[in-house]
């Protein structure tokens, strides 16, 4: 039970270095950009690695149609 405890300070002792490379993991997922289409490339949605949307494409002829079932949420 107490052969752990070893690790734990080495954990607790390493928590600035574990904490600088999450940091530094995290801002370079930021500019890490995944791009995907649905309906033959009607739609564009733009991610980064942090799983924020970027941007979003619709194709203005899908919506100047004026089908409302595109246009559902």
């Amino acid at each position: 039970m107490f052969n752990n405890l070893g690790n734990l300070a080495d954990l607790m002792r390493n928590a600035g270095k574990v904490r600088e490379t999450i940091e530094k993991t995290t801002e370079a997922l930021g500019h890490l950009h995944v791009e995907g289409t649905a309906g033959g490339g009607v739609v564009t949605a733009k991610v980064n690695g942090r799983l924020e949307v970027v941007s979003i494409r619709i194709d203005p002829k899908l919506l100047a149609d004026g089908d409302p079932s595109c246009s559902k949420t």
